[in-house]
């Protein structure tokens, strides 16, 4: 029954999660090919999808129980991080939770994909926009956490579409690199399950906020 919105939904894939276990979820992307993705797949329990940025989130004050980004936020422009944090503070209730993933910038996953899109500095720049929103008055931070994460691919095109799909913006360095990419693909992986999916494992940092009455 929670009213609840993942900011940089991508393919709908945790909208769909949250809708399972009973919450009113709202998929927010500012990439028409990520929503069209997402409203692809069948409604499993009234999610809704929404084309925004985080710096202008289509919610009244308060009206919200929770903000996610989900490995979303270092996406955004370096001068919208603050303001996307905010505006998420702004549209929650007394006593909502913002729930922040972000990846750090280590591990076989980062360093395959480097190449294409080196995201150091972004990360970083997440971590900062955090530390700063940890510092607003009435915005507690109440949980903070590393773990590490699988990215599951069939194979080297759904890496492809999943990849460029996130962000287009991709597509010349990939183009560039997708030789060189489509060979360590084997041997970049952590694993290769049974079923040939290749398994990267990923390192990530869960922080969670809590905004104040």
């Amino acid at each position: 029954g929670k009213h609840v919105a993942d900011v940089g939904c991508g393919d709908g894939g945790l909208v769909r999660y949250l809708a399972r276990k009973g919450a009113k979820a709202v998929g927010i992307d500012p990439q028409p090919g990520q929503l069209e993705r997402a409203r692809a797949v069948p409604s499993v329990g009234g999610e809704q999808y929404l084309q925004a940025g985080a710096q202008a989130l289509p919610f009244e004050d308060g009206a919200l129980d929770a903000v996610i980004f989900f490995n979303s936020l270092h996406h955004l422009p370096l001068e919208l991080m603050d303001t996307g944090l905010m505006e998420a503070c702004r549209c929650l209730k007394s006593g909502g939770t913002l729930y922040v993933l972000e990846p750090l910038a280590e591990g076989p996953w980062f360093t395959f994909m480097r190449p294409v899109d080196d995201e150091t500095f972004v990360r970083a720049k997440a971590e900062e926009a955090l530390r700063r929103a940890a510092a607003l008055p009435g915005f507690k931070q109440t949980a903070r956490k590393e773990y590490v994460s699988a990215n599951d691919y069939r194979s080297f095109a759904d890496l492809k579409v999943d990849i460029l799909s996130i962000d287009p913006a991709r597509q010349d360095a990939f183009q560039r690199h997708e030789t060189q990419l489509r060979a360590a693909f084997d041997t970049a992986a952590d694993e290769i399950l049974e079923d040939g999916t290749h398994r990267f494992w990923s390192p990530y940092r869960a922080t969670v906020f809590q905004k104040a009455a």
